[in-house]
């Protein structure tokens, strides 16, 4: 995924979460909500460059919820053992990303990479 294909999903997907349910503008950005879905199970690197994306933007705290119960738990879900150790160096550098992560849900993550998240966000 080149940097402008990133760009155009990060726009999309924050677009989506800021649009009333059932809308018109809110149907048109519903494509974001599956590829970033499809990435986080297929290609972790590049869900988590457009999930960084997001975050640089710094929307608003409804956006990071979505964030939270969406992609990040599904990278974590599907690749945790791999991811966790970006988000605990990403967290080193940029603090606030502990708020991100503390509204993630454990699902049905292993207890090795649940275990890592609480550790990381405790800190």
């Amino acid at each position: 995924m080149d940097d402008t294909a990133l760009q155009q999903l990060a726009t999309a997907w924050i677009r989506l979460h800021r649009e009333e349910n059932g809308s018109a503008a809110r149907k048109k950005e519903l494509w974001s909500f599956d590829k970033l879905w499809d990435l986080c199970r297929s290609d972790p690197d590049a869900a988590w460059k457009v999930i960084l994306e997001i975050v640089r933007r710094q929307p608003e705290e409804k956006i990071l919820a979505n964030l939270a119960a969406g992609p990040v738990e599904d990278l974590l879900v599907y690749h945790g053992n791999l991811v966790l150790p970006w988000m605990i160096q990403y967290c080193v550098e940029h603090p606030d990303f502990a708020k991100v992560l503390a509204m993630v849900w454990r699902n049905d993550m292993t207890d090795d990479v649940w275990n890592g998240l609480q550790k990381l966000i405790s800190r």
